[in-house]
């Protein structure tokens, strides 16, 4: 009981008044939402929007606080098309029906793995949703052919303002500061949701190694070593073999039971198709006689 009464005296009461420059307008009752920043505001929204998982839906539903992502797949395309637009439907009922509004002309929609992708849409309330060649989700920017050629570059764009940053105060830092300072400027981008992006093109992978060599560069003061010098000398490697290590950390973790039941469903399922793909190839060879 003073759990639910904490909680109610939480929300209710509350106020909120907008301030521009020295002015404050007049304060108004606040009758939904919680207090965004808080700590028991995510846990409230979470219980909020549970059910929403609960619902018959043809299509697969991922959420992220207030990021909601519907998707399906199908060897049909009107199967799917039709799948999302039903379901689409369905979850924009449910925001009605529980006082959130949701705003379609926001909405992103992408297809993969099709040619007339760019020509496809789907048709909520009459309202048509265009397909996009990238969308940015959870702060990685997906492209319809998976290639992350436009995320790597925007990553390498703002690290290298950072190591221009970064050079500026470097010879007023010692070394063990300025490692400090190296991996949180440039190593922390690079380790964001790696798994995603790992086997993104060669020629990516080459702008991210000219990108960790102009910052090693910095950080040891050294402008003539070679990038398997500075490589050496930090005791680190390339981006991607880090990426690469994350990836079979991840695995073993799966295999041994160490991680969520969704990470099996994501590794397993395709190590055995693997396997299976491999011995139906042995299989099929002629034998010798």
């Amino acid at each position: 009981m003073t759990g639910i009464l904490s909680s109610y005296s939480y929300l209710t009461n509350r106020s909120q008044r907008v301030k521009v420059g020295s002015k404050n307008s007049t304060a108004q009752r606040v009758s939904i939402g919680v207090p965004q920043g808080s700590v028991l505001g995510p846990l409230l929204f979470n219980i909020f929007i549970n059910d929403i998982f609960l619902m018959d839906l043809e299509s697969e539903i991922c959420n992220f606080t207030d990021d909601t992502t519907l998707y399906s797949y199908s060897t049909s395309l009107d199967d799917a098309t039709i799948r999302l637009e039903n379901d689409l439907q369905k979850l924009l009922t449910w925001f009605t029906e529980n006082g959130m509004r949701a705003n379609p002309s926001k909405f992103q929609m992408m297809f993969l793995g099709h040619k007339r992708a760019n020509k496809l849409c789907l048709n909520v309330n009459g309202q048509f949703i265009l397909q996009n060649e990238e969308v940015k989700l959870l702060g990685v920017k997906i492209d319809r052919k998976l290639t992350f050629e436009t995320h790597v570059k925007e990553i390498c764009t703002k690290v290298n303002q950072k190591v221009s940053a970064f050079r500026r105060v470097r010879p007023y830092l010692g070394i063990q500061k300025s490692q400090v300072l190296f991996n949180s400027v440039v190593i922390s981008n690079f380790t964001y949701c790696p798994l995603i992006w790992v086997f993104c093109s060669k020629a990516a992978n080459n702008k991210i190694n000219k990108t960790h060599k102009r910052a090693l560069r910095v950080l040891y003061d050294e402008y003539e070593s070679t990038f398997g010098q500075l490589l050496e000398k930090s005791g680190t490697k390339t981006i991607h073999q880090r990426n690469l290590q994350f990836l079979m950390t991840e695995i073993y973790k799966t295999l041994k039971n160490l991680n969520p039941a969704y990470m099996a469903e994501f590794f397993i399922r395709r190590i055995y198709r693997t396997i299976y793909v491999k011995k139906i190839c042995v299989s099929s060879q002629p034998q010798s006689l």
